[in-house]
């Protein structure tokens, strides 16, 4: 993989920690019925209180090609902020520091473990998307939102706003783990 896809899941946001797991049951079960898939589309999920669950199944660890930015799949993984961050819809908030510290320290690890710079740009290739035609290079932040590769306001305004936070968060984790790996050899 070569970056990250944002997106949120436009549940609303005011719930509790314990209701989160038949969101998640919810989810699942609208992509699996209603789009027809074999799994959810994000690899991640991340809870307004910061805690992260395992998406598509797979391995956290593994590079699972995901169902969540057309066109662009085999070549970003997938977070998804569980909760509304578009303004034009009812119940939307923005992203708590607490949720865009948990996506930007996961993307730094994910970052970390494939060998890439958060902070960097690249170059994708689209397979055919809403946005993009199949066969286009676009060249996109590594931590992106979903609206930078399909025709959505995916991940709503809200948190589109907070990518520079989130991108910082991500480099300063992916930048303590080469740190760390440094240390050691």
């Amino acid at each position: 993989i070569k970056g990250a896809g944002v997106h949120h899941t436009v549940n609303s946001t005011p719930y509790a920690a314990s209701d989160v797991p038949a969101l998640l049951r919810g989810i699942y079960a609208y992509h699996v019925t209603g789009n027809g898939w074999c799994d959810v589309g994000y690899n991640f999920f991340v809870d307004r209180f910061g805690r992260l669950f395992e998406g598509r199944f797979g391995g956290m660890y593994k590079n699972v090609v995901g169902a969540q930015a057309a066109g662009f799949n085999s070549q970003t993984f997938g977070v998804s902020s569980i909760g509304n961050h578009d303004p034009g819809s009812a119940g939307a908030v923005a992203p708590s520091p607490t949720v865009q510290s948990a996506i930007g320290k996961l993307i730094g690890w994910k970052a970390w473990l494939n060998g890439w710079d958060p902070s960097t740009p690249v170059s994708y290739t689209s397979a055919g998307s809403s946005r993009w035609p199949e066969g286009t290079v676009i060249t996109k932040p590594r931590v992106s939102g979903h609206r930078d590769f399909n025709l959505t306001t995916c991940p709503g305004d809200l948190m589109f706003s907070k990518l520079s936070s989130v991108r910082s968060t991500a480099t300063a984790a992916y930048n303590a783990g080469v740190a760390s790996a440094s240390s050691e050899v």
